[in-house]
């Protein structure tokens, strides 16, 4: 009947509405991410958490994706405000949605502002252990064992980050920094040098 017709169709706009704020609130809060304004990316983030669509026009699987998503975002946010446990408590939820290298990567790099180095090393490992071709992964592992102490397995992973990023100057510092205090002083001279020529700042 026109009736039925006519409500259907209510229905479906209001689902493609309800689609297009979902949306929309993710999509501003990366981007205001991407402009360093964490707090409002926090708040569109924290209004998806607590308002999750439930419409059938989403596919549970994008739902799913897109809130361990979310958690990543909003505790990557948190991290750069300092607020480390708001971002521990992010991370960790992202790791128990979905057992991701994204996940495991951005709390490794976490423990590595707090200085805990053995459970970044363990992170990282454990991210490359789901992508092995992650480069950024060998790279940020590279750095916490060179602040482990670690130096030869540091450089082995800095090896690996430098043969991906050629260009990486923080790579080349932090392989220099492994090879001088294992007093290989000409390498570490070599490594510093193509640290300046990438960056001179």
């Amino acid at each position: 009947s026109p009736i039925a017709s006519q409500r259907s169709l209510s229905v479906v706009e209001e689902s493609v509405a309800e689609v297009t704020a979902t949306q929309s609130f993710y999509h501003r809060g990366c981007a205001l991410c991407r402009v360093e304004q964490y707090k409002r990316a926090i708040a569109d983030f924290t209004h998806l958490i607590h308002q999750p669509p439930t419409s059938s026009a989403i596919p549970a699987d994008w739902l799913i994706t897109k809130l361990t998503e979310i958690y990543i975002h909003r505790g990557n946010a948190y991290r750069r405000l300092g607020e480390y446990a708001q971002a521990l408590a992010d991370l960790n939820q992202s790791i128990a949605r979905s057992n991701s290298a994204q996940s495991y990567s951005c709390r490794g790099l976490l423990h590595l502002d707090t200085n805990e180095f053995a459970a970044a090393i363990a992170d990282f490992t454990k991210a490359l252990s789901l992508h092995p071709t992650f480069a950024q992964g060998y790279l940020w592992r590279g750095f916490a064992r060179v602040h482990s102490g670690e130096y030869e397995l540091a450089i082995e992973d800095l090896d690996r980050a430098i043969a991906a990023i050629p260009n990486c100057a923080e790579a080349f510092n932090h392989r220099g920094l492994a090879y001088f205090s294992l007093s290989e002083l000409e390498q570490a001279k070599t490594d510093f040098s193509q640290a300046i020529k990438r960056d001179s700042e």
